[in-house]
């Protein structure tokens, strides 16, 4: 097996670079304190006492002698340096005084576009899993902008002890494993990560907690340069498939600058202003150790990393269901955290309004019990109630259509069904506290009609569930006065024939969603003298016995939406639905509540 690169071992080449870093970064470790390049601890920030930056210009430094040693110069290397060397310049003037945002995404620009057009390092197209997207001029503006957003986001990371230079040294070398793999070592990016990977493990033994020493956004803006130029010559090279897999590997940086940015246009603030709320200040707050959070961090850029390899392997399908799996585990991570919106804000003052509007719909904010208890009132006053189950994907049938929407929003009780109406609720007023499920309200109000000796009719779903349900609810209130029932597979006019015959106080409906919400607004009027009416789902498929109840833990984790889609893959495409109605909730909210209002 061949183990050189220019006619250069690759060990050698790491080794080389790491001892050039070892003896450089105490030499700068002086310089700093000299010409007072220090980070001083204040409210924002970990560390606890004065600490010297600058460790990037040993990285630069070191990588420079390497290549001095075993590369070979080019057009591209040319660009790369100049890029490099600006950089380097414009961080060491930040670390002794720190500059503008402004100033700093100018000059991360300008090294872009000398790096994009003397270098001819652009992105020619896009592909992933199969799909292929040619970009043609286009692929220009979009490296500037890829290799400005990677050098944010390793910015970004560089909060904790080893945490951005580690991070960096998992993407180098899982980079050289692929092309060491895929027996492609002559490119540029190969020699490049070598490089990078000794100079950047050399500066880390002294960078992990506690570090003695930090890299400064001298370290961190020329780290992320070096990764997307690498990312981008092995794509354009020979080195990887496709421009997914650096993306892949830095899963964990880009998913922060993502929330970041969120967070700040959330809060109105400059998306360049600083602040205590990223993945790893998260994490901290939760174990309290800065090493057991930087290892935690590594073990998630292990698995990404594992991904790419894996993805590069060609088992797409494999790849695809683990990114997925810790895309959602990271999504859960992220909103049990104050990452976007503040978990435990201030007490809010009792508001008038006892609903929060998402999306235009009016979701109630009464807790379960008093729920039941105004439901229980107005049954025995003879008040009709509409109990509607306000979920994600209720809001993604219904957001479009504001009367239908005005519909909804003429009950009392629409009540919070799903942990993204919660989340969302955290974007605006935060009125929403609890969960409440359409299972565990349909069994409460069977308890209450059996309390008060009513009847009751079930509507929807297979012959011999519908039945099953009947007897089951018949063996647990043997005090309700009657229990009919009706298939969902018969025509909606036969079926409304029937509920209206039964003349029941209360009617379930189980048709699945939109369909039994659209049968409750055509029939309301033939239905007014029913006093409580509520669409129910899946209900009847988990109390036949039909379809397995997602145990506790899922429960607990707020996790039932997973479990089902396990049990039902063809629910997969909820989870695109999921995010959609997040994204609506953070960028078009206030939208759609004005339309309400206007009508």
């Amino acid at each position: 097996m061949n183990y050189s690169v220019n006619g250069h071992n690759i060990f050698f080449i790491v080794f080389t670079t790491f001892i050039f870093s070892l003896i450089l970064v105490p030499i700068v470790k002086r310089i700093a304190q000299h010409i007072g390049a220090i980070d001083y601890p204040n409210e924002r920030k970990v560390h606890t006492k004065p600490t010297p930056r600058l460790g990037g210009l040993a990285i630069f430094l070191s990588f420079l002698l390497g290549y001095i040693f075993f590369g070979e110069i080019t057009v591209q290397m040319i660009s790369i340096l100049i890029s490099g060397f600006i950089l380097i310049l414009v961080g060491i003037c930040d670390d002794i005084k720190p500059l503008k945002a402004k100033y700093k995404f100018i000059v991360q620009l300008i090294a872009a576009l000398i790096v994009v057009f003397y270098g001819n390092i652009y992105i020619p197209m896009f592909s992933a899993f199969g799909s292929n997207i040619n970009f043609g001029i286009y692929g220009y503006p979009l490296a500037v902008l890829f290799i400005v957003a990677i050098i944010n986001a390793i910015n970004l990371i560089d909060g904790l002890d080893g945490l951005a230079a580690g991070t960096c040294s998992i993407f180098y070398l899982t980079t050289a494993i692929l092309s060491f793999y895929l027996v492609r070592l002559n490119g540029l990016d190969v020699i490049l990560c070598l490089l990078m990977l000794g100079s950047t493990l050399g500066f880390l033994i002294y960078n992990f907690c506690p570090a003695s020493i930090f890299m400064g956004d001298t370290g961190s803006m020329f780290l992320g340069f070096m990764i997307a130029v690498i990312g981008l010559l092995g794509y354009k090279g020979t080195t990887v498939t496709s421009l997914i897999v650096p993306i892949i590997i830095l899963f964990l940086p880009i998913l922060d600058t993502i929330f970041a940015i969120i967070r700040r246009i959330i809060k109105g603030e400059s998306i360049g202003k600083a602040d205590k709320a990223h993945i790893h200040h998260q994490l901290l707050k939760l174990n309290k150790s800065v090493k057991k959070t930087v290892l935690i961090m590594y073990s998630i850029n292990l698995i990404c990393a594992s991904i790419s390899i894996f993805y590069v392997l060609g088992d797409n399908k494999i790849a695809i269901i683990l990114y997925i799996i810790i895309l959602i585990i990271a999504i859960i991570l992220i909103f049990k955290t104050d990452i976007i919106f503040d978990h435990h804000p201030h007490k809010i003052e009792e508001k008038k309004n006892q609903y929060e509007k998402i999306l235009g719909f009016k979701v109630c904010s009464y807790s379960k019990n008093e729920i039941l208890n105004g439901i229980e009132k107005d049954l025995i006053n003879n008040n009709q109630n509409i109990v509607f189950n306000i979920n994600p994907l209720i809001i993604n049938n219904f957001y479009k259509q504001p009367l239908v929407v005005k519909t909804f929003n003429k009950e009392k009780y629409n009540i919070p069904d799903g942990i993204g109406i919660i989340y969302a609720s955290k974007f605006n007023n935060g009125l929403i506290k609890e969960r409440i499920t359409g299972i565990d309200i349909f069994l409460n109000l069977c308890s209450i009609a059996n309390n008060n000796k009513k009847t009751i009719f079930l509507y929807g779903s297979k012959e011999e569930i519908v039945n099953k349900t009947a007897n089951i609810l018949k063996q647990k209130y043997p005090n309700i006065s009657k229990i009919d029932y009706i298939n969902g597979y018969v025509d909606e006019e036969l079926a409304i024939k029937n509920i209206i015959k039964s003349q029941p106080d209360m009617l379930f409906i189980a048709l699945g969603s939109p369909k039994q919400e659209e049968f409750i607004i055509k029939y309301q009027n033939k239905l007014n003298k029913i006093m409580l009416i509520m669409p129910i789902g899946g209900s009847m498929d988990v109390i036949s016995g039909s379809l397995k109840a997602a145990p506790k833990i899922w429960q607990n984790l707020h996790l039932e939406w997973l479990y089902r889609m396990i049990q039902e893959p063809k629910r997969f495409k909820q989870f695109f639905k999921l995010i959609k109605f997040l994204m609506l909730v953070i960028f078009k909210n206030n939208c759609y509540n004005e339309i309400e209002d206007d009508l």
